[in-house]
């Protein structure tokens, strides 16, 4: 049988895809027919989760999850079934004038209203209690069932029946409704049922693998400090990655982005990482959540990481501050002292901080704008900032979805000003 390969997707990729399914689907869903079921594989912390939330949210679909491996009744997934018995009204000369299928909780009121038992009896399942949160979205909504290879066999059949005809016996999913499935892999770090054909046919499964810039986007969003921020972008990849090469080429993970940003989330809190019984809290409380791996934090504590300027820093201090403070830590592209010698890494840490906070703040705050294009011009024309980190942040700027910051790269004083700035170099 031919293998399918599997195609790795970042987090923003998977967001694309899910968009690409529900158009699709959308098209389907008027033509009669059940959507198409996309699968993300990946592992803990990547985003499987949160993404499809995020592209609902984004596009006011309707959306719900479901975590297969914690429900412990069937009837929690497809509703429970219950007994009906068809019944029929007849007139003065006997003859049958209606017929109705009626439960057995009613069927008694019915017989003393005049209706007759039939012989003829069904099973019908109720409408599961999620059902409903996914009805009234004309864009189209989503059904995520995650962790579902960690539940037992009996839910599995039951999704396929959801999986290929988009209903359940006696009730259907709403139109334009498509499901999402998430699972991690099938290896030796994860205990997850294995797929048969009958099962992995009636989906199409991607990869999900971890991208730094989709992290630091998420971290900036929902506040993890940015000491830790600082800290993760510099030295992620041995923070959370295997040592091993064979283990890397498959994007395996010792420590998942989810312990590490659970454990920021308690750093947030000590006031000053480099006080003494600071250090021996983080240390002690980073190995219960990253265990061993807390030794390369440390190591960026020792370099002083947590201690770079902060984007609020560089958007609110004067030019001449900024200038001081980036020529500090970052040095200078033209130096030739070791002193002040260009640190590339530094100045990726802080320009990649930087990018994502302004895209963040623009969002929410249309009046900073002119404050933040501003700097963003200075910044262009600093010798801290290298032209990798420049070419980065315009590339950044202009592929943004944000009309703010694609007008601001459109405008002509704004262009004629960087463009000069890198024809001198």
């Amino acid at each position: 049988m031919n293998k399918k390969e599997l195609v790795f997707l970042t987090p923003d990729e998977m967001g694309e895809v899910i968009e690409n399914f529900m158009r699709v689907n959308h098209a389907e869903a008027l033509e009669g027919k059940a959507g198409l079921t996309v699968c993300f594989e990946g592992e803990a912390g990547v985003g499987k989760t949160s993404v499809p939330a995020q592209v609902c949210k984004k596009n006011n679909f309707g959306f719900h999850a479901l975590v297969l491996s914690q429900i412990e009744d069937i009837g929690d997934l497809v509703g429970f079934p219950y007994k009906s018995v068809k019944m029929v009204l007849r007139n003065s000369d006997g003859e049958i004038e209606n017929e109705a299928w009626i439960t057995e909780s009613m069927a008694s009121i019915k017989k003393s209203q005049g209706w007759e038992y039939t012989e003829e009896i069904r099973t019908q399942y109720a409408e599961p209690e999620w059902l409903g949160k996914l009805r009234g979205y004309p864009a189209g909504s989503i059904l995520l069932v995650d962790d579902f290879t960690r539940a037992d066999m009996r839910f599995q059949q039951a999704l396929m029946q959801l999986i290929q005809d988009g209903k359940y016996y006696s009730w259907s999913l709403p139109v334009g409704c498509s499901i999402v499935l998430s699972c991690n892999p099938n290896d030796e770090d994860y205990i997850v049922q294995e797929q048969d054909q009958a099962m992995s046919g009636r989906y199409c499964k991607f990869g999900v693998k971890f991208k730094i810039d989709d992290w630091v986007q998420w971290a900036i969003k929902e506040k993890i400090d940015g000491r830790c921020i600082n800290i993760f972008i510099n030295g992620y990849e041995e923070m959370m990655y295997s040592k091993k090469k064979e283990r890397r080429e498959r994007y395996k993970m010792d420590v998942s982005p989810r312990d590490w940003s659970n454990f920021f989330r308690y750093c947030k809190y000590i006031p000053d990482f480099q006080n003494p019984s600071s250090l021996q809290e983080i240390s002690r409380v980073g190995k219960a959540y990253v265990g061993d791996a807390i030794t390369m934090f440390m190591t960026q504590l020792t370099n002083k990481m947590d201690k770079l300027p902060s984007p609020e820093e560089l958007l609110t201090k004067t030019d001449k501050e900024v200038e001081k403070i980036l020529l500090d830590v970052c040095g200078s592209t033209k130096s030739t002292d070791q002193k002040t010698r260009y640190r590339a890494e530094i100045a990726s840490v802080i320009m990649m901080r930087f990018q994502y906070a302004m895209l963040d703040k623009i969002k929410t705050s249309k009046d900073l704008t002119k404050a933040i294009e501003d700097r963003v011009v200075f910044l262009m024309q600093s010798d801290s900032i290298g032209t990798e980190n420049k070419m980065n942040m315009m590339t950044l700027f202009h592929s943004s979805n944000n009309q703010a910051f694609g007008a601001l790269v459109l405008r002509k004083e704004f262009r004629d000003k960087v463009l000069a700035n890198f024809k001198q170099k």
